[in-house]
């Protein structure tokens, strides 16, 4: 098989149900079934084969299920490194120290407020937080948006209130501009505001 072959096999295997249903393929790797090494990562949990090619012929070819649906194959013609050295280690270090990490700045003041607060939401579970939310006084107080691997996430703290409220997302600077405008002859002032690049 070639490296395609068996990424095609993997992912089907993975996230296909043609192989097995979706959860049986999790609960295997899960459980270790056929896997060398199950090790946490900031991104989600990773799942690994290693193995050698004829013999006592050094390590040179691994599979990879990684988090976030993603794999990875390599395989090698020739000896990688040292005997004592496991090829695995090497690209799994790699791997590990190239995730970039989100970090947090934060500010906090003494109060006594109650508090409801979501990270890493996609817009349709923010946009239900927060019609729940409203329902029960609660309005927005600190949001932030961001992208993360393709996909536009929400971090969220809401807090009681009764005020009124109008929101917009993903605005272009002229549509912003004219919701400013609008909004300000009747009386409403900017509460919360976020600007960040999509697709350039």
């Amino acid at each position: 098989m070639s490296p395609d072959d068996l990424l095609e096999v993997m992912g089907a295997f993975r996230r296909k149900g043609t192989i097995m249903t979706t959860s049986q393929a999790q609960t295997m790797l899960d459980d270790g079934f056929g896997i060398d090494v199950r090790m946490w990562t900031p991104l989600g949990t990773l799942y690994n084969k290693n193995g050698r090619w004829g013999g006592t012929h050094q390590e040179q070819s691994l599979a990879y299920f990684l988090p976030q649906n993603m794999e990875l194959v390599v395989l090698a013609n020739s000896p990688i490194g040292a005997p004592a050295q496991f090829f695995r280690d090497v690209v799994t270090n790699i791997y590990v120290a190239n995730i970039k990490r989100r970090v947090y700045d934060a500010v906090w003041r003494p109060g006594s407020s109650a508090e409801v607060q979501y990270y890493g939401l996609k817009y349709a579970d923010y946009q239900k937080h927060y019609d729940d939310l409203w329902k029960q006084n609660y309005r927005i107080y600190l949001l932030n948006t961001y992208e993360e691997n393709g996909q536009r996430l929400y971090d969220a703290v809401w807090r009681p209130g009764t005020s009124a409220e109008v929101q917009y997302y993903g605005l272009t600077y002229s549509d912003y501009q004219k919701a400013y405008d609008d909004l300000w002859k009747q009386n409403y002032r900017l509460r919360l505001f976020n600007t960040y690049e999509e697709s350039g």
